[in-house]
């Protein structure tokens, strides 16, 4: 389950690298609309439009800001000590799903299951902390056991591979053990 850990983990550092990368190119895009505003004399509704792009980019530096301190987060739990309690950087399988609780991010998905990438501060991911496997919890009128966890990250999955589909390169993971390592 160790490599099956590290496979989810870079899937989340790649997640938020490319949220980075987007918003840079969406900066971008606002300031070339900027400059273009203002080579405009359109009248009203050129103002509020250059109004606009400056909230705009306030915004996003918010959103960069949040993007960038997940990313840090996600790093200092690489090299978290292991615990018998589930707290941040564990993966947990449970009788509903499999979660990772490190940061908010798209599911990883590993034979045909998802693992949902969740915040401890997250719903469910307040429940799960300080619980042990074989333990139960109740979440929106769901018993649910906690079957196990995972709380060791071992060494990066064996390959990390690109593919173009569709336009976009994404990551395709690939990793020696985790397909015996995956069961609940």
């Amino acid at each position: 389950m160790e490599a099956l850990k590290s496979a989810v983990f870079t899937h989340c550092e790649s997640f938020l690298r490319q949220k980075a990368n987007d918003y840079l190119a969406q900066d971008q895009s606002l300031l070339e609309a900027l400059d273009s505003e203002g080579k405009s004399s359109a009248g009203d509704k050129h103002e509020t439009g250059r109004a606009m792009i400056p909230l705009e980019r306030e915004k996003l530096a918010q959103q960069r800001q949040r993007n960038d301190q997940d990313l840090k987060t996600l790093g200092t739990l690489k090299n978290r000590p292991t615990t018998t309690q589930i707290g941040p950087s564990a993966l947990v399988h449970t009788s509903l799903a499999s979660y990772f609780l490190a940061v908010p991010a798209d599911a990883f998905s590993h034979q045909q299951k998802n693992i949902y990438c969740i915040s401890p501060q997250s719903p469910i991911g307040q429940l799960l902390l300080g619980k042990k496997t074989g333990e139960s919890f109740s979440f929106r009128g769901n018993d649910i056991k906690i079957l196990n966890t995972c709380y060791k990250l071992c060494e990066m999955a064996d390959s990390i591979n690109y593919i173009q589909r569709e336009g976009t390169m994404e990551q395709v993971i690939s990793f020696a053990v985790a397909n015996k390592q995956f069961s609940h």
